[in-house]
């Protein structure tokens, strides 16, 4: 009874702080937020990472997730009831992603970061956020006419366009330092030897992983029959 209880409990938290915590990262990478040069531990170590943005950005990415889940739990039962209040579940989701890609926002007009310009300053940015808004709009149609199908590929354009809006603007840096200098995917790029060695080590990883995935893929299947 006692592992029982505890095994869904240690998922369900670390499906929180999992997608909290990349939130954390992907905004201190763009944010100008990590000083090379800081000599402090809490300078370099805590508050690079851990600051208003990055929590704000944190909380949207698990809004994301959450959201996603939602979305692709919907053709998981047949039960009416059960469906409906899934559905109802999804808008909530939906409502906590606008909410927190508001805050994401001003977070970043409170802290001198200039992301409504590297959003909206060049064309692609404007339509991927355009596009990513008719995707919602057609979410809800669809889900009010029960065509559950469109629902999961509009979502996944839906993240898609919201992450070409976030990362296309600093292409091919990745990371902006505090003090000035990035690290770009083009002029930082590994030693050909450190990619081949990676590159092999996740094609043998995936004969580990992958088996168990697709387990866990049928057993859902059969839960489902």
């Amino acid at each position: 009874m006692t592992g029982s209880f505890y095994i869904p409990t240690f998922f369900y938290y670390a499906s929180l702080l999992t997608p909290f915590f990349l939130g954390l990262i992907a905004a201190a990478t763009v944010s100008q937020s990590i000083n090379p040069d800081a000599t402090t531990f809490l300078d370099l170590y805590i508050f690079s990472w851990l600051n208003w943005f990055g929590v704000t950005v944190g909380l949207f990415t698990v809004a994301l997730c959450a959201y996603l889940a939602s979305i692709f739990s919907l053709r998981e039962t047949k039960d009416r009831v059960q469906l409906n209040l899934m559905i109802r579940k999804s808008k909530q989701t939906m409502i906590f992603v606008v909410i927190t890609g508001a805050l994401v926002f001003l977070s970043a007009y409170l802290s001198g970061i200039p992301l409504v310009t590297w959003v909206f300053s060049k064309p692609l940015g404007i339509m991927a956020i355009a596009f990513a808004t008719i995707a919602l709009l057609l979410i809800f149609r669809a889900m009010k006419q029960r065509k559950l199908l469109p629902v999961r590929a509009l979502a996944g354009f839906q993240v898609i366009m919201i992450l070409v809006a976030a990362t296309y603007q600093h292409n091919p840096d990745i990371i902006l330092l505090g003090n000035g200098q990035h690290l770009s995917l083009l002029e930082h790029v590994a030693a050909p030897k450190t990619i081949s060695a990676l590159a092999w080590a996740l094609m043998l990883g995936s004969l580990f992983i992958l088996p168990f995935l697709f387990y866990l893929m049928a057993s859902f299947s059969k839960l489902r029959k």
